[in-house]
């Protein structure tokens, strides 16, 4: 560049200076373009996944719906890894939130497995009306107890031992998998929310 400027005219020092002031203009303004790309792509997987996903996982409600709960994770899990990217390296999504997502499908479907098995030995000592979750959730510690009557509660604690004798430590399998479950669901709310702080989003 210098022995150009010593050797050239005044109009081709111009010229250079001119295309090197352009050149550095493209570059600010392809800089600018690929940040609000990637920003725009962001805030659409924050609306897609991260803010209704953050809104749900929060306590036992999901339990309730647990194999619903567990195919909407799964599908989440594969819209991100397959396509909330910026180029090859960059995820729009907490760090490690795919392998936290498989893991808290696993134990929601786990859950569910073990939750069934519990249902219908309740259905069929209590019947439909009278044996429900909450009071389940109750009865082996999960959740204090509120309204629930010591009679009822003790009536759930009852179809655990029923089931018992038709699968031996099914309650405290029960109680693992329930404790495993929130666990998974707590920490996925949490990357979210460390998430939300690092790139200084706003739930949605």
């Amino acid at each position: 560049m210098v022995a150009i400027f010593l050797v050239s005219p005044i109009e081709a020092r111009v010229s250079i200076i001119a295309s090197t002031l352009t050149a550095v203009t493209l570059l600010f303004y392809v800089s600018e373009r690929l940040r609000e790309s990637a920003l725009r792509k962001l805030d659409y997987w924050n609306k897609k996944v991260l803010t209704p996903e953050y809104r749900v996982l929060e306590g036992l409600a999901l339990l309730f719906s647990a194999e619903y709960r567990a195919d909407h994770l799964g599908r989440d899990r594969d819209l991100l890894k397959r396509y909330a990217r910026y180029g090859r390296f960059v995820s729009l999504y907490p760090k490690n939130f795919i392998p936290t997502l498989s893991m808290a499908q696993r134990y929601l479907i786990e859950y569910d497995k073990v939750y069934q098995k519990i249902l219908q030995e309740g259905n069929r000592r209590l019947g439909p009306a009278l044996f429900d979750t909450v009071t389940l959730f109750v009865a082996i510690g999960l959740q204090k107890r509120s309204n629930d009557d010591a009679t009822k509660v003790e009536n759930h604690r009852k179809v655990l031992e029923w089931a018992e004798k038709t699968e031996p430590g099914i309650t405290d399998k029960f109680t693992n998998v329930c404790n495993l479950t929130l666990a998974a669901l707590t920490s996925l709310r949490a990357d979210v929310e460390t998430f939300y702080v690092e790139n200084q989003l706003a739930l949605s």
